[in-house]
């Protein structure tokens, strides 16, 4: 049996395909390892498509689309087959979905596009047998596909200035549930000026109920009911089981929030955007779990600079909690590691990898969000990062999702800040919160520094200004730790400091993409189920989603999920981790992995690049060990071979499997 595709025999079995020649196709297959593999399963749907057996053809390839999901190739096939067999909706949707796996790319061919999708609609309308309505549908879908696939840039929200203009603000998004993008302005706009950098505009977006001038609910318990008026001086009258109230809403497009109890009615005299009532009867079994990511956080850095002398309020809140000084990120900038953090999988399972394409969580992948939510807890993020915008994804399972970009005025002191307002206004629920950090982020970007820093640095060194910003956000951390001690029984929160990778423009002699500096990370947990423990046991940023699905007592299923609970958390696994996984997949880059044991790290780099829809070239490749400890490359066959076997298990499903 085959534990490795041969790229000769697998152009060989493609040119058997575009020949038809079944049997011997069928002989190689008996040769392979694993029938779940993407070779396995594109041959067999590809002899079932031949055979014209399309209902085993498309189980196939739906298989297929479930571990490698921007397949141009697969789409394209399963359009033909709906195209044949007359079934349009879903033809329309396959020719989406390949579209939109090279939309953003070099690869995008619009008009091949717009050609199948007239083929659609004109063989619709020549078949007698559908009705008017149908064809109407179509139509509509047609023009919902070509805004999908016109969409700029994922990370350009709630605007991108690059033609066409676009704004989210006052539009509607649909994931999981539909939600509407509010401006958020603390009340210093009504309506947007003309001419107002609009990518500085802080966005509020919340899952909507209704958008009518009536809506009526039965809640048990109190409630917070957002409500956006979508012309200026609305009436509004909400009567609840404590009586009438009526008021006026006068600026437009920004959510206001009111108490309701029991069988609540709202009427109002023009069409009113309402959101989904906040808050949950469940009883919790924290009142409070809050994980803050802090970007570029560098683990290597603490180790060497001591995390009481750069982050003395850090250091003392975490006195007593479990502190993980071995922990390695999946990815090794912001999109996949991310991702990593709140899927609980690698790269080369979440596939968010591409930079410029429209891509987002799969809706297969349950989220922490969607874990917090679906236990009861009110869900909120609040962001400045551009790599976790709403369109990715990080939307699903949210109640309250406020985001203005970073770079354009939302400092970390100011997310602290919004996130304390935000704890205190549901502080009568259970509340999960994600904040993300990114002050350290900017040094690479030679933003300039704010006034601490610049007024107590030595020299204009990136490490220099990298200690004095970290001091800088410690001290505004603060606040949020005084915060959350004086409002919160510790015994009832599930606080965390996580990283999504390490820094790459401190000093490294190794990989230059994924060195210690930048893949090394830290991890803190403070709970009453955690004991007082620094733990140098290895651990993968995946293991973040089981570390808070088990302290949260969440009863969620985690087997399809590469992530596992550390032996420092409540017992953990049977055993620790015997080497962690990071990997840098992006497109027109070669594909690097780090294989990370206690003392040894080892570089697997193939020469060919990745391909735009992920594929690894892994036939040709270098390899090389790098001794933590000395700070050398060393010699070892052993381990290469070690590090070989363990990268091509990981890749399997990643291989090119169409082409030689």
């Amino acid at each position: 049996m085959k534990n490795v595709i041969d790229k000769q025999e697998l152009a060989q079995a493609q040119h058997w395909l575009e020949q038809g020649n079944i049997t011997e196709i069928e002989h190689y297959m008996t040769q392979l390892n694993d029938v779940t593999s993407v070779v396995y399963l594109y041959l067999q749907a590809n002899i079932e498509y031949s055979r014209k057996n399309y209902n085993n053809a498309i189980k196939y390839f739906e298989q297929l689309i479930k571990l490698r999901p921007y397949s141009y190739n697969v789409y394209n096939k399963l359009f033909d087959i709906y195209l044949i067999r007359k079934e349009y909706i879903s033809a329309m949707e396959c020719l989406v979905n390949a579209t939109l796996s090279h939309a953003g790319t070099p690869l995008h061919k619009p008009d091949e596009f717009r050609i199948k999708m007239d083929t659609i609609i004109k063989r619709a309308e020549q078949n007698r047998q559908l009705s008017r309505e149908l064809i109407n549908d179509l139509t509509i879908m047609a023009k919902q596909c070509v805004a999908k696939v016109n969409t700029h840039n994922l990370k350009d929200f709630p605007y991108s200035s690059i033609s066409p203009p676009t704004s989210y603000i006052s539009n509607f998004i649909n994931t999981d549930r539909k939600y509407y993008v509010g401006i958020y302005d603390k009340g210093m706009y009504c309506v947007l000026p003309k001419g107002f950098e609009t990518k500085s505009i802080a966005a509020e977006i919340l899952a909507v109920a209704a958008v009518a001038t009536e809506y009526n609910v039965n809640l048990k318990g109190k409630r917070i009911l957002p409500i956006v008026a979508l012309k200026p001086d609305t009436k509004i009258t909400i009567t609840d089981k404590h009586g009438e109230n009526e008021y006026t809403q006068t600026a437009l497009n920004r959510y206001y929030y009111y108490f309701v109890e029991g069988a609540v009615s709202v009427v109002a005299n023009e069409s009113i955007v309402i959101g989904t009532p906040i808050g949950s009867p469940k009883i919790t079994k924290k009142e409070l779990i809050l994980t803050i990511c802090i970007d570029a956080l560098s683990q290597e850095f603490l180790d060497e600079e001591g995390l009481e002398n750069v982050m003395p309020n850090t250091y003392n809140y975490f006195k007593g909690a479990t502190i993980c000084n071995n922990v390695y990120a999946s990815g090794e900038w912001s999109l996949p590691s991310v991702a990593s953090l709140c899927t609980g999988q690698p790269t080369a399972k979440h596939h968010l990898f591409h930079p410029t394409r429209r891509d987002s969580i799969q809706k297969s992948e349950l989220t922490l969000f969607e874990m917090f939510k679906g236990a009861g807890y009110v869900t909120g993020v609040i962001t400045g990062d551009w790599r976790v915008s709403p369109l990715y994804g990080y939307l699903r399972g949210v109640d309250r999702f406020v985001y203005q970009n970073a770079g354009y005025g939302f400092p970390d002191s100011q997310v602290i800040s919004e996130a304390i307002e935000h704890l205190d206004s549901f502080k009568k629920n259970g509340q999960y919160l994600w904040i993300s950090l990114s002050d350290l982020h900017y040094i690479s970007n030679e933003d300039k520094p704010g006034l601490y820093v610049q007024t107590h640095l030595k020299d204009r060194s990136n490490r220099e200004e990298y200690k004095w910003r970290l001091k800088n956000l410690d001290r505004a951390l603060e606040n949020l730790y005084h915060y959350i001690q004086t409002n919160f029984d510790e015994q009832e929160c599930l606080i965390s400091i996580v990283s999504n990778y390490g820094a790459s423009y401190l000093n490294y002699l190794e990989n230059p993409k994924l060195a210690n500096t930048k893949t090394k990370v830290p991890l803190m947990v403070k709970s009453s189920e955690c004991i007082e423990l620094l733990s140098n046991e290895l651990i993968q940023t995946t293991d973040y989603f089981s570390i808070m699905a088990r302290l949260a007592d969440t009863e969620v299923e985690l087997e399809n999920k590469d992530t596992r609970l550390p032996m420092s958390f409540l017992g953990g696994a049977s055993k620790r981790r015997e080497y962690t996984y990071s990997e840098s997949i992006y497109p027109d880059r070669p594909y690097i992995a780090a294989v990370n044991t206690g003392a040894r790290t080892i570089y697997f780099t193939t020469l060919e690049n990745v391909t735009h829809e992920g594929d690894i070239p892994i036939d040709k490749y270098e390899i090389q060990v790098w001794d933590k400890y000395t700070k050398t490359f060393v010699e070892s066959q052993e381990l290469a071979d070690w590090a070989y076997n363990i990268v091509l298990q990981h890749t399997k499903n990643n291989i090119d499997y169409t082409q030689a």
